[in-house]
């Protein structure tokens, strides 16, 4: 009895496991499929067919970030010139490897009061401010125990230490109408930073 129990619960624990595997992550990076090369994919400004056209995605264009569907998934919220808006996510491909509780792949980093930006490229760090420009470099990326949407980037930037907190969450810039997926919380040396980030290699 106390076989088959175990037993039991194994088979449950692994019939279980690929689902938690595969969980999508948002925001996530998508490449536009399925529209004529003389189209274009409207960007609009509520998640209707019929809503105003406040945008527009070349048929070519890869790479789009996707920062949360609506909850039938049709329609998903992008960052566009000005503000923000929705596509169709008939016409978006999803890439790969972007699941719940993979290390979200992100291209820049920004804040106010301070100002500060950072990119990174794999493990190279080009960090600015108002008062110049450094290199950095990520030492770790971490996972959260039991939380899929914190994660913990260990950095050096112009020999200083950072240690941050990433999180998937809504993020203002405090400047524009755009919202971000991502919020980091950093220590950076003797200094608190607070900011959005980005998985758009183009930001």
């Amino acid at each position: 009895m106390v076989r088959r129990a175990l037993s039991l619960i194994l088979l449950s624990l692994a019939a279980g496991a690929p689902v938690q595997a595969t969980q999508d992550a948002w925001p996530a990076l998508h490449d536009v499929a399925g529209v004529a090369a003389d189209d274009v994919l409207n960007i609009r400004r509520a998640p209707d067919a019929r809503s105003d056209i406040v945008g527009r995605l070349a048929p070519d264009r890869r790479g789009v970030e996707v920062l949360r569907t609506t909850p039938d998934e049709r329609w998903g919220l992008v960052n566009r010139d000005g503000g923000m808006g929705w596509v169709s996510m008939r016409y978006l491909d999803r890439g790969p490897g972007q699941w719940a509780g993979a290390f979200p792949e992100i291209r820049a980093c920004f804040g106010t009061e301070p100002f500060w930006s950072l990119r990174l490229d794999g493990d190279v760090i080009e960090w600015s401010t108002p008062e110049g420009a450094a290199d950095g470099t990520v030492i770790a990326r971490l996972g959260a125990t039991a939380r899929r949407d914190r994660h913990g980037l260990v950095a050096t930037i112009d020999r200083m230490p950072m240690t941050g907190i990433l999180s998937a969450r809504a993020c203002s810039d405090g400047m524009s109408d755009a919202e971000w997926g991502l919020a980091l919380d950093a220590v950076l040396g003797a200094e608190v930073l607070s900011g959005c980030c980005t998985l758009d290699p183009a930001r």
